[in-house]
């Protein structure tokens, strides 16, 4: 499976890095993963290509043809960016998953039934897969809470899910 991962995702992880908690980069690294030439071009506006480096991605170009065929078959997809929008059709074409951070356009890909998970979601299954070990994951959450990034109420499920994974 291919991981397509948005800017927002990148942001994060990022956060994650700088704040001596984990790289991620290590556990994508067990995957095949890219992103659109408009992520690509986000990631140089906010300055992550250090971070998300493009020498490690597979960039998935998108033909104009394939984003009139998605207007014309989910009209709400048009009002999202164009690295959203390219993410959608990228993923669709090569049966990948969407990671990304960006609440709005999770809901979007869950109504148009686009596979896409959050970096924390994304970390639960690392630790199923035994790709990352619990620990690593639980420092990820109580950053979260510290830095009061994510409500309560969700982290309390996260850690709720990490516990029941053998």
């Amino acid at each position: 499976m291919i991981l397509l991962i948005d800017t927002c995702f990148w942001s994060h992880a990022k956060d994650l890095h700088d704040g001596g908690i984990i790289d991620i980069r290590q556990e994508l690294g067990a995957f095949r993963w890219g992103y659109s030439p408009a992520v690509q071009k986000e990631i140089q506006h906010f300055k992550l290509g250090d971070f998300a480096r493009a020498d490690k991605a597979i960039v998935f170009p998108v033909s104009k043809e394939e984003r009139q065929a998605l207007a014309k078959h989910s009209p709400a997809a048009a009002s999202l960016d164009d690295a959203d929008q390219e993410l959608i059709i990228a993923c669709q074409r090569e049966h990948g998953l969407i990671l990304s951070d960006d609440g709005e356009f999770l809901m979007e890909c869950a109504a148009m039934g686009v596979p896409a998970i959050s970096l924390p979601v994304f970390l639960l299954r690392l630790v199923e897969t035994r790709v990352m070990d619990k620990r690593s994951a639980s420092r990820c959450l109580k950053y979260w809470e510290e830095q009061s990034l994510v409500k309560k109420k969700q982290l309390a499920r996260w850690r709720k899910e990490l516990q029941g994974i053998q």
